[in-house]
């Protein structure tokens, strides 16, 4: 079998991993996708591998384009001088697509051969380390740039053309979406978290934009009050050609070697550049996605209702797709989502073989949590928490509490120095770097630690589950979603909920228990049994 065979190299299958190789060899022998529902700790990291393990090598004619970056050099239009060489090019290597930094660093933990390319953002520039790469002095200077292309000065330049040559790399999905067409086709494509591609895709191709934020920038703009669909394109577009011209004044200026440059016209540059792109985006899918407009007084942001269309900018560039979850619940639902029919895909379920004693989940049948009775409840609701967390007083472990609101009421309530609070300027990354860093038993509190997280074995014994995670109404998007098929509503929210509650026990050995303090939970599941994972059904006590 070619993917068993490739399977990596110091590492023995699982039967799991055996059943999901020899499947996908079936499936691909007739169709381009494969969905693959398989739990926490069955390994989906080693099936990505194995895919790129049997994947194609790139020719040398394509890596001399990449690493001479002729790829990406542009004509005086703006064209890719060397497009069509590139997309002449067989489709080679495979690409992991993850949500989440810790997901993409546990590949390349794992697994030697793998490239990993980041955001901008995640590094520094080689030449002024004062400045990531996306407000480096490069993109100010052509000149400049060529000089660290050509010196292979650039730590970001280095990675992503080694991330585009490699048999086997892991890019989030904006990387992925942002690199030139050209570049990207490969022999498999491996959606990994697959449960919350549409999430990605719609913030991806959505924008928010901040009235204060543009008046801070020099933009001053008249507040959106209309929902007449055309006319707020109109207001849309000619923001965008407002912005566009503040940044082109920007650069002239800070071009000119004889004008000082202040930090905040390089925050600001760097802030109308990511928002021209962002709007440049909503422009160019504007007729082909129905877009939703929220509006208040403070910001107003676009956001595609549907993704099918958008997941073409995915799907093309793979010869062969696959959609890896925990927690796809409906299928056929799921697919038709993204635009796939019956035809075009199989589905692939797997089993746990987990021992359900080990990872317990215990829901509280006292308090049920909802939009009208929280601020009652959260004294309550706190209280539990408190003595959840001193009776595992020697023992790591997390705080879902799904809303920032209920993040920020339990740091005015929760006693002892053991918790990380998720704060406005502290990113997940950053409290996760603390919590496993610590000898203590620290606690992670955050909204937003459900997906893409792995604390096993003594980074996190126990989790709290605050509230079901039911995606919030009061989202224009997600009440027209709601309102138009409330299975869907109800899918989003079982899988939020399944994927928090699988953040701990990671392995065989491995163990851990889960509470949930909302007694809505129970209701949820009754009416959905048949639609769970046998394996969080079976941990229920």
């Amino acid at each position: 079998m070619k993917f068993l065979s490739n399977f990596p190299e110091g590492f023995t299958p699982s039967s799991s991993q055996v059943h999901i190789l020899k499947s996908l060899e079936n499936t691909f022998k007739k169709k381009k996708f494969a969905i693959i529902r398989a739990p926490t700790g069955s390994g989906k990291s080693f099936i990505s591998k194995s895919l790129g393990n049997a994947s194609d090598e790139c020719s040398e004619g394509f890596k001399q384009l990449i690493e001479s970056y002729d790829a990406f050099k542009t004509d005086q239009f703006g064209d890719y001088q060397h497009e069509m060489d590139c997309m002449a090019e067989p489709a080679h290597g495979t690409f992991a697509l993850t949500i989440t930094k810790q997901l993409q660093d546990q590949y390349v933990e794992l697994f030697d051969n793998t490239q990993h390319l980041k955001g901008k953002t995640n590094y520094k520039c080689n030449i002024d380390e004062n400045f990531d790469v996306e407000a480096a002095p490069c993109i100010l200077s052509t000149t400049l740039r060529n000089t660290c292309w050509s010196t292979n000065k650039c730590t970001y330049y280095n990675e992503r053309n080694a991330s585009i040559i490699s048999k086997f790399s892991v890019l989030n999905y904006s990387m992925f979406l942002a690199l030139p067409d050209h570049v990207k086709r490969r022999n498999y494509i491996v959606c990994d978290e697959a449960s919350e591609l549409e999430e990605e895709l719609a913030n991806r191709y959505g924008v928010t934009i901040e009235y204060a934020k543009l008046k801070l920038a020099g933009i001053e703009v008249v507040k959106v009050t209309t929902d007449a669909y055309d006319r707020v394109y109109t207001w849309i577009n000619n923001l965008h050609l407002d912005v566009n011209e503040e940044c082109q004044e920007l650069k002239e200026r800070m071009s000119n070697k004889n004008t000082s440059i202040s930090l905040g016209e390089r925050i600001k540059l760097k802030y109308l550049s990511n928002l021209s792109m962002k709007i440049a985006t909503v422009l160019d899918y504007w007729t082909r996605c129905e877009y939703v407009i929220d509006k208040n007084a403070e910001r107003i942001s676009f956001t595609p209702l549907n993704v099918d269309v958008l997941c073409k900018d995915i799907f093309d560039y793979g010869d062969k797709i696959v959609l890896m979850s925990a927690t796809i619940t409906r299928p056929d639902m799921y697919a038709k989502s993204l635009g796939l029919t019956p035809d075009d895909y199989d589905f692939i379920d797997v089993d746990s073989t987990f021992d359900a004693k080990k990872s317990p989940i215990y829901i509280s049948s006292k308090t049920p949590l909802n939009y009208e009775n929280l601020k009652k409840n959260l004294p309550v609701i706190a209280q539990q928490i408190q003595e959840l967390c001193d009776a595992h007083g020697t023992e790591k472990g997390l705080i879902h509490t799904h809303t920032s609101e209920i993040c920020n009421y339990l740091k005015m309530k929760l006693k002892g120095r053991r918790f990380i609070f998720r704060e406005e300027n502290v990113n997940n990354e950053k409290l996760i770097e603390m919590h496993f860093a610590s000898k203590e038993p620290t606690i992670l509190v955050s909204p937003s630690l459900g997906f893409g997280t792995d604390f096993k074995g003594d980074k996190g014994r126990f989790q709290i589950i605050v509230k079901t995670p039911y995606p919030p109404l009061s989202n224009k998007r997600i009440r027209r979603k709601f309102d138009i098929d409330k299975t869907w509503y109800t899918d989003k929210t079982i899988n939020a909920l399944v994927q928090m509650a699988g953040r701990c026990t990671r392995s065989k050995d491995d163990h851990s228990v889960t509470y949930v303090l909302d007694s809505t939970s129970i209701k949820l599941i009754k009416d959905n049994v048949s639609n769970l994972p046998k394996h969080f059904v079976e941990r229920i006590i």
